[in-house]
């Protein structure tokens, strides 16, 4: 079964970082839902007010928020899972990570612009992607 990245599809950022998922990828292991498809998110038991908190990755086990969520989707890409490794075995790098994350979330329309709701090319659909538990 498929993980669920639920992202800001009108952030410059997010969906950048989406594209190149979906590359990387190739909709194997991912699939996509913008946090704007505010039903979806309701139907899923997701409080759109979540998503103020940053991006969420649904597996068929858990839900991971924010710098978390970041984590999970290098663990789970072949190949990445080694640069979080080396990533956890550096000192100090997580807490900045995180507090760098949480900086860039709030400030990520004034850094990187906004853009019209960006739909995946690998959406999400109920029949291959986890809901919450």
């Amino acid at each position: 079964m498929k993980s669920t990245i639920i992202y800001d599809g009108n952030c410059n950022l997010c969906t950048t970082f989406v594209k190149l998922l979906e590359t990387i990828d190739r909709g194997e292991r991912f699939c996509y839902l913008p946090m704007q498809q505010v039903e979806t998110l309701l139907h899923l038991g997701i409080d759109p007010a979540e998503m103020e908190q940053g991006v969420i990755l649904l597996t068929d086990k858990t839900k991971y928020q924010g710098m978390k969520a970041i984590e999970q989707i290098g663990e789970l890409l072949p190949g990445f899972d080694r640069l979080v490794t080396i990533y956890n075995q550096i000192p100090g790098v997580k807490p900045l990570s995180y507090s760098s994350y949480a900086w860039v979330k709030d400030h990520r329309y004034q850094l990187f612009g906004q853009c019209q709701t960006y739909e995946s090319i690998y959406p999400f659909c109920d029949t291959s992607c986890p809901t919450p538990l």
